[in-house]
């Protein structure tokens, strides 16, 4: 059986959430794997009997990678982000790659987050399980819910706080040079 390589590309119009559709925020799926160490037999399982098949079909617009990674445990990493058109679309390397793919859009995500979860160990069914909660979360940071988070747009009328501004620090700092 030999293994041909997959032609990948992005999608040809991006597609943003609305009122009749819903965008994932998950853009990106790695599944990095080893083809040696014994904790990595769950994960090549799940890639040789077709569970990645089923998941890439009903979630067509987020792109699977296998990566081979020699002496590691397997991870799945999941990369988050919304799509947007760079503003800076008249330099070089841009310029560049519209020559070699014309028919691409320049559509890029913008934040790049992602979460990695280690699959070591685990069996096929569980790896699905974990790939279906990193499919279903939003990438975002985990925040506490007791209190909200305040955020302020302006700067501290006191300004940042340092060592070498106090007096009291003064002085000590004074008697030991």
């Amino acid at each position: 059986m030999s293994l041909q390589p997959i032609l990948r590309r992005s999608l040809a119009v991006p597609v943003a959430n609305g009122t009749k559709s819903f965008v994932l925020p998950c853009k990106k799926i790695v599944f990095e794997y080893c083809e040696t160490w014994g904790s990595n037999r769950g994960m090549r399982e799940f890639l040789a009997n077709g569970p990645i098949v089923s998941f890439a079909r009903r979630y067509p617009g987020v792109e699977m990678v296998v990566q081979r990674v020699d002496n590691r445990h397997p991870h799945l990493r999941a990369v988050y982000g919304q799509w947007t058109k760079l503003p800076f679309t008249k330099s070089v390397w841009i310029v560049g790659l519209r020559r070699l793919f014309p028919d691409v859009p320049l559509f890029f995500p913008v934040n790049g987050r992602d979460k990695v979860i280690c699959v070591r160990s685990l069996p096929p069914p569980s790896i699905g399980a974990k790939l279906q909660l990193l499919l279903d979360s939003s990438g975002s940071k985990i925040t506490t819910l007791k209190r909200p988070k305040v955020e302020s747009s302006n700067e501290s009328v006191r300004g940042i706080w340092s060592a070498f501004h106090d007096e009291a620090n003064q002085t000590t700092l004074r008697r030991k040079a």
